[in-house]
Parts: structure tokens; C-alpha cells; sequence
């Protein structure tokens, strides 16, 4: 009797463990959601870089470029489906 306790507590310890999860899934997934963000900013980075205008003019703070969103949103998405290159 005494040999079982410590057997069946081990057991019910087992059987009551959570499951690790996959390797392959949230890992990549949050990678890949990593890569996604990280390619955005470097996209509008790039799109404000190459076709911003001075904000100074639009009463912005000096050193900020502005542009009109219609054309930054058009913008940013092609760059990411071009993989990061602005056209």
C-alpha cells in the first residue's frame, strides 16, 4: 500500500500536466508576424524618406516629412508586396 501512493500521486501528476506547445506553430507565428510589422515600418520609413515633402510648410516640427495618407497607405502596401523595394 505504502509503494502505490507515491505511484498514483506521480501518475496523477502526469496525466494533470498541461502539453507543451508545437515547436513549429506559435513560434513561427510570431516570427513570421515579427518579420510582418518589422517590413511595414521599414516600408514607411522608406516611402516617408523617398517622396515625403519639408513638414515644415505643413507646420510640422523640422526634420518631419509629410505626406497625404491616401498616398502613404497605396505606398506602404506596394512596398511590402514589391518585399521591401519602393517603386
Amino acid at each position: 500500500m505504502v509503494r502505490r501512493l507515491p505511484l498514483a500521486l506521480g501518475l496523477t501528476l502526469v496525466l494533470f500536466h498541461p502539453l507543451p506547445a508545437p515547436l513549429g506553430g506559435s513560434f513561427i507565428g510570431d516570427a513570421a508576424a515579427q518579420s510582418r510589422d518589422e517590413l511595414y515600418a521599414k516600408c514607411r520609413r522608406a516611402v516617408f524618406r523617398r517622396y515625403g515633402q519639408p513638414g515644415v510648410q505643413y507646420n510640422r516640427a523640422p526634420g518631419r516629412r509629410v505626406l497625404p495618407s491616401k498616398f502613404v497607405v497605396g505606398a506602404i502596401d506596394q512596398c511590402v508586396a514589391s518585399g521591401g523595394r519602393v517603386i
